[in-house]
């Protein structure tokens, strides 16, 4: 588990251009309600729209604007946002007519948690989980999980979103995350995100991008 200074460019499934010639305006999975954005950093916020459009996005006081290209990505980047002490809310609107919001957002810290199955292990299957999940009502720590889909290509969207910790949506999250982020708050009162990318028995090497590994010399025996 590692700290990323920079929610939106911490993601390496995410960071690449969406699917070409997109026609509506979409964004990927990891923007959503209730999400974490890492306070005190670059904000950059992506996603796919009919090309020639121009896209605008408004959040904390801020307004940027970016003209879909050719391949039907966009991308804009905002500037950095302390903590505060409200919610906040994003508006995505293209030139055609189209336009998203999401609600509930905090700026606060952000965390990877990836890894086997000691970090997939979920609090459902902690041995003490009705106890946890009495005690879990939270709304300053969120958690959206990556799920465990194999491919040979990098992929720039997933099935998921943004959950508060509740007695319902605990057991869903990643124990170790949980627990760790539960400490951190109680001691910083920064609110947490985290995000679960992780994938029980999952080797090092099917973490690392294919191109990279067949360039290595080091991996020549391998197949």
């Amino acid at each position: 588990m590692k700290p990323a200074l920079n929610l939106l460019l911490s993601l390496l499934i995410l960071g690449f251009p969406l699917a070409s010639h997109a026609q509506s305006l979409h964004l990927p999975a990891i923007f959503g309600d209730h999400m974490v954005l890492q306070r005190d950093a670059p904000l950059p916020i992506w996603g796919s729209a009919k090309p020639g459009t121009d896209v605008s996005v408004t959040f904390a006081g801020q307004s940027a604007k970016s003209k879909v290209g050719e391949d039907g990505t966009w991308r804009v980047a905002l500037n950095p946002v302390s903590l505060t002490s409200h919610a906040l809310k994003m508006n995505v609107t293209s030139s055609d007519g189209q336009s998203h919001s999401y609600s509930n957002i905090v700026m606060g810290d952000v965390w990877i948690c990836s890894g086997q199955s000691n970090m997939a292990w979920t609090v459902a299957q902690c041995y003490d989980a009705d106890l946890e999940k009495l005690e879990a009502n939270n709304p300053n720590l969120r958690h959206i999980r990556v799920p465990d889909v194999g491919s040979q290509e990098l992929q720039t969207d997933f099935k998921g979103v943004w959950e508060m910790t509740t007695p319902e949506t605990v057991s869903r999250f990643t124990a170790v995350g949980y627990h760790f982020a539960t400490q951190l708050n109680r001691v910083t009162n920064v609110p947490i995100g985290l995000i679960n990318n992780s994938w029980g028995g999952s080797a090092a090497d099917a973490w690392i991008k294919r191109e990279v590994y067949d360039a290595d010399p080091a991996f020549a025996h391998e197949v």
